[in-house]
């Protein structure tokens, strides 16, 4: 026996419209989620091409700065090779002439003789060697000594030694000039020789002859680098050989 029920159309009706809301909601959702889906790689794609240009922008900045770096080395570079040219130039005369003038005090010093008193030597000579020997044979390179580590090959320690061995001699030409008697007008000075076989003169002598070794190298080797026509200095290298 069949019942009838007069809400099972109405009922009927409602699951079908439940279905299409459901549906509806389903498809809405993936139209969201698509949209969400494109806005998303929308998102990535710019954040992609920002990355993209920040990275490009980093590298170019990073290519000028090594540029700009390159640049100023080489503005260096030039300038430190520049001020080498010019103190080429400033010194090659005065460093070609130190040998000279140091080999010119020695000969003064081997003028004189060695006694059983001492050393004698004439003190109108000996007064004019510590005069002379009161002003520097190095004055522009003195004045250029905080250039002189532009010099290539060495040569700013070279002159530096020069420098610092002649402010040496100088004190040691003080020494000796002190210890003249000043009361005295012989014509020779006697400077008498201690118990190790020394005296002042013979000392000063020993450090003039370091000096003139040294300068003649160096001397070499700076018209070399100024490109100018090397003194002859055979007469100064004889006076190495020289004993006393």
């Amino acid at each position: 026996m069949a019942f009838f029920c007069p809400l099972a159309d109405e009922v009927g009706k409602l699951s079908d419209w439940v279905a299409v809301g459901v549906g509806a909601i389903a498809a809405g959702v993936t139209v969201w989620v698509g949209l969400q889906a494109k806005k998303a790689a929308a998102e990535a794609t710019s954040i992609s091409r920002e990355a993209t240009s920040i990275s490009e922008r980093a590298t170019s900045i990073a290519d000028e700065a090594k540029r700009i770096a390159q640049q100023q080395h080489q503005e260096m570079v030039t300038a430190r090779e520049e001020t080498a040219r010019i103190l080429g130039s400033l010194l090659d005369l005065e460093i070609a002439m130190l040998p000279a003038m140091l080999g010119a005090f020695i000969e003064v010093l081997d003028e004189a003789t060695i006694a059983n008193v001492g050393t004698i030597i004439g003190r109108q000579e000996l007064n004019k060697l510590l005069a002379d020997m009161s002003y520097s044979p190095l004055p522009a390179s003195e004045d250029a000594q905080e250039r002189l580590h532009n010099l290539k090959h060495g040569l700013g320690d070279d002159v530096a030694r020069l420098i610092g061995m002649w402010k040496g001699l100088h004190v040691a030409s003080k020494r000796v000039a002190a210890r003249l008697p000043t009361e005295d007008d012989s014509a020779e000075v006697v400077i008498p020789t201690l118990v190790n076989q020394n005296n002042d003169l013979m000392l000063l002598r020993d450090s003039l002859l370091a000096m003139l070794s040294a300068s003649i190298g160096v001397a070499k080797r700076f018209a070399k680098f100024a490109g100018s026509q090397p003194e002859d200095y055979s007469r100064e290298e004889a006076l190495l050989k020289v004993k006393r």
